[in-house]
């Protein structure tokens, strides 16, 4: 039987859970209109042939305490534990961290190790940089580290928002590669972008038909933290442009972006494979994305299917 992954959001009542969820799905209609999750309301995912199912926590005082009565009939199989924090709301900062302390303490009983994120959520991109909002990440930071050592577990941080898409791919995309060992495709990439650099590749992103990023590979970290400022713009273009092509056919947008060089970042869609993928690759000015994209698509598509597959049946 395949194994299915159990994701768990956890925080208080009004910190987000349930709009990034619906943000990851791709569903922005009723954004404004969520009410806090009454009790626990689960949802199936599939990422690349693994099913995966979302566990959204309500976070009023009444559930809280009724999880907590329950740890092990919430927590039980936990592979993943994403808490979910408000930043716009520093009366509630202490009350957070001890519930997060409460499920620590919970799954030491149950001596379950699994990936922790945390995130630093409605950071969004008009207020991040305002003293206000970096005081309480700052503070934020510091007590959540207080709680990783008292607990001896590794937190991962993410400063996400519903504004900004491409924070919240990153950090679930993050919280996936911890579940599945999708580091073959980035890999495969690598191999990609080592054949190609003579003809101007700097990097690239795999993702999926959700725009989870599920591999990717760059010859250095600014290169990676400049094509990644891109993503946001390309599912923009991507949701956007939708009319004007089917789902079976393929589709490439570029952009060209200039600070001291001049980058050119294109986005392909590859329909030649079971599934559909996005494939996002960056280059020099003068790199021919046609010409890329071609050799992609001869000798590297068929290595991703059969990473995939090998990756599948050594989980099953």
């Amino acid at each position: 039987m395949p194994k299915i992954y159990k994701i768990v959001f956890l925080g208080l009542d009004f910190a987000g859970k349930t709009s990034i969820l619906k943000i990851l799905e791709g569903s922005y209609s009723g954004l404004d209109q969520i009410k806090p999750t009454k009790g626990t309301n689960r949802t199936q995912w599939e990422i690349l042939g693994f099913n995966i199912i979302t566990w959204d926590l309500g976070g009023q005082k009444q559930y809280r305490d009724e999880y907590l009565a329950n740890y092990e009939q919430v927590l039980d199989e936990t592979n993943l534990l994403i808490f979910v924090l408000d930043m716009q709301d520093g009366d509630r900062f202490n009350e957070a961290g001890a519930y997060f302390d409460d499920i620590l303490n919970a799954l030491d009983t149950l001596n379950i190790k699994c990936p922790l994120i945390l995130c630093l959520h409605k950071s969004d991109p008009d207020i991040v940089s305002s003293a206000p909002i970096i005081t309480n990440l700052n503070w934020v930071t510091n007590l959540f580290s207080d709680y990783s050592q008292q607990h001896d577990v590794e937190i991962k941080v993410f400063i996400t928002s519903i504004f900004d898409r491409k924070s919240l791919i990153e950090m679930f995309s993050h919280g996936i590669g911890k579940l599945v060992p999708i580091g073959i495709l980035s890999q495969i990439l690598d191999e990609f972008r080592q054949e190609t650099k003579d003809v101007g590749v700097i990097g690239s992103i795999l993702f999926d038909e959700k725009f989870f990023m599920v591999g990717n590979a760059f010859q250095d970290i600014n290169s990676k933290d400049l094509c990644y400022k891109t993503i946001n713009a390309f599912i923009t273009l991507n949701r956007d442009f939708k009319w004007v092509y089917t789902e079976d056919q393929q589709v490439d947008f570029s952009l060209k972006i200039s600070n001291s060089d001049l980058y050119e970042f294109n986005l392909n869609k590859i329909t030649e494979t079971r599934n559909p993928y996005y494939l996002l690759t960056m280059g020099k000015e003068s790199f021919n994305y046609k010409e890329v994209s071609s050799i992609f698509l001869r000798k590297y598509v068929s290595k991703i299917e059969k990473g995939l597959d090998d990756l599948i049946k050594s989980i099953e």
